[in-house]
């Protein structure tokens, strides 16, 4: 019995003396994400909804005081541009001698122009709040532009930056 004491009292002792110290351990947690600056642009100036062009004078044709709408949401900024009108209707492609112009502005009244369709893209802090600019066009013509049905199309670009 005697012996049995000492052998669990001598194993008591080495496994309390010869323990590791207790140590401290840690890793890292990674977290990524990605944000991207997405852009979307929509219209509702299509079909019926078509923005009216009249007869600024016998030469002109264009709009007036009112434009098309586009709304753009991006996520921080957006890189806009608007290109030179289409012909879509053929009396506006028979016609002959003209001057296509295209401009977008950033109120409904078409009197604070952003960009045209010659000049350098408009770069807009958007910042996920969906805004509105506006897009007006004008034909010049070198002679009275005659009575005919014209259609036009005017493309309007948004590039996340």
């Amino acid at each position: 019995m005697l012996r049995r004491l000492t052998l669990i009292s001598t194993l008591l002792l080495a496994v309390t003396t010869f323990a590791g110290k207790a140590e401290a351990q840690s890793v890292d947690v990674e977290f990524e994400g990605s944000i991207s600056n997405a852009c979307t642009i929509t219209t509702d100036n299509t079909g019926n909804n078509a923005v009216a062009l009249t007869l600024i004078d016998a030469q002109t044709l264009g709009t007036q005081d009112t434009g098309g709408t586009v709304t753009v949401t991006c996520a921080t900024t957006g890189q806009l541009t608007v290109a030179e009108p289409t012909a879509t209707s053929p009396d506006a492609q028979a016609l002959a001698n003209t001057t296509l112009t295209s401009a977008l502005y950033s109120d409904a009244g078409l009197s604070t122009q952003v960009t045209t369709n010659d000049g350098a893209p408009y770069d807009a802090t958007i910042n996920n709040t969906a805004t509105d600019f506006y897009v007006g066009m004008n034909v010049a013509n070198d002679a009275p532009i005659p009575p005919g049905d014209y259609g036009y199309t005017v493309s309007v670009t948004v590039t996340a930056q």
